[in-house]
């Protein structure tokens, strides 16, 4: 893509985990690119063609204001006045305007089957002004209002797009990684839940080359974006790991409850399909991904995600390898994760816990 069909590209934040897949391929298609954040790279190369603007999305926009843009993807805003301001400092030069939202906007208690697009919503129910805060106090309700003031801010020019589990290289939550490093260390691998718990997820680099051709075709609307088309399980993924990495881990299944019940929050605290939450997982991993699918939505095979994301692991310095896999530690008032202890004292920890669940089962 070249030439005339090039586009003049905005994104806002593009440097953290999804934001350099979506700039690599903007990049690549022969768009036009600029980033706007902190200038924070987070370890990423930013191309040399891309322009680099550096500000803060909670003080001053001007060094973005004044300028024409066919699209702006909006990768990083977490409460409904960053959006206001943004399309305030924006309005009438904007052709295109992508929110980057989150399956989280879904009320799970409201619907008993699959989430499609219409499909009830969180609301705001605080009594503080939502405009008025800088932080999310309900991450998925605060993230409905940002699609509503997106859509007021751009009316007729907002495409939204509801992701859900992100995997892939670079994966700083952990939650995939650490299927991929726990099978590898061998012994009586616990996994907590069912075999049967429906799971999706897409790999980041899909996600991010079906978003940057929506924009080509100035798509608007809302579109959930997970993956696969097929059902898929747990007990699938657990499979699959094991193929690809050839482990000699044998799987334990043990329930999530009782294994929150051994202290489990102060060990894993919610790594990817680590919870005791699991009716809200069995929902949220239910999204009906039809319309993204007829717009060209496409997966590549897992094994290559999996390969891929463990080359990009294991290329890490082993401290980083075990801030982000060997389980978190959560402080008293729950808002800070600090690194955990090393793979032996985890794996200890692990022992423990399958130990008690055989005991009370024999």
């Amino acid at each position: 893509m070249v030439g005339s069909n090039s586009l003049r590209v905005l994104f806002l934040g593009g440097t953290g985990y999804i934001g350099p897949h979506h700039v690599d391929v903007a990049v690549a298609r022969g768009h036009k690119v600029s980033i706007f954040n902190r200038g924070r790279s987070q370890g990423y190369s930013v191309p040399a063609e891309v322009e680099q603007i550096t500000g803060d999305r909670d003080g001053d926009l001007g060094a973005i204001a004044n300028r024409d843009w066919d699209v702006v993807v909006d990768l990083a805003s977490y409460v409904p006045n960053r959006v206001r301001k943004l399309g305030e400092a924006l309005k009438g030069r904007v052709g295109l305007y992508v929110f980057i939202s989150t399956m989280m906007v879904y009320d799970k208690c409201a619907t008993n089957g699959p989430f499609v697009e219409n499909s009830p919503v969180h609301l705001y129910r605080g009594a503080s002004d939502p405009y008025a805060l800088n932080a999310a106090p309900h991450y998925g309700a605060f993230k409905v209002l940002c699609e509503h003031e997106g859509e007021r801010q751009f009316p007729d020019r907002t495409l939204i797009l509801r992701l859900g589990h992100i995997v892939g290289p670079g994966d700083w939550h952990g939650g995939f990684a650490y299927w991929l490093a726990r099978m590898e260390r061998g012994g009586s691998a616990l996994v907590a839940g069912e075999p049967s718990l429906p799971v999706q997820l897409i790999d980041v680099r899909d996600a991010a080359a079906w978003s940057v051709r929506m924009c080509e075709k100035r798509a608007t609307g809302i579109y959930n974006v997970t993956g696969p088309k097929q059902l898929f399980t747990l007990g699938d993924l657990i499979a699959e790991v094991g193929r690809e990495t050839r482990a000699p881990a044998t799987v334990n299944w043990v329930p999530s409850s009782f294994v929150m019940a051994q202290g489990g929050h102060e060990w894993w605290d919610k790594l990817l399909f680590w919870t005791d939450e699991e009716h809200a997982y069995q929902a949220w991993m239910r999204m009906d991904i039809r319309r993204a699918v007829a717009e060209g939505l496409s997966f590549r095979p897992l094994n290559e995600t999996i390969n891929d994301t463990r080359s990009w692991h294991n290329a890490l310095s082993s401290e980083r390898q075990i801030e982000l896999l060997a389980g978190f530690r959560t402080t008293a008032n729950r808002k800070e994760r600090l690194p955990a202890r090393a793979w032996s004292t985890y794996l200890a920890k692990e022992t423990d816990v399958l130990e008690a669940w055989r005991s009370r089962c024999s």
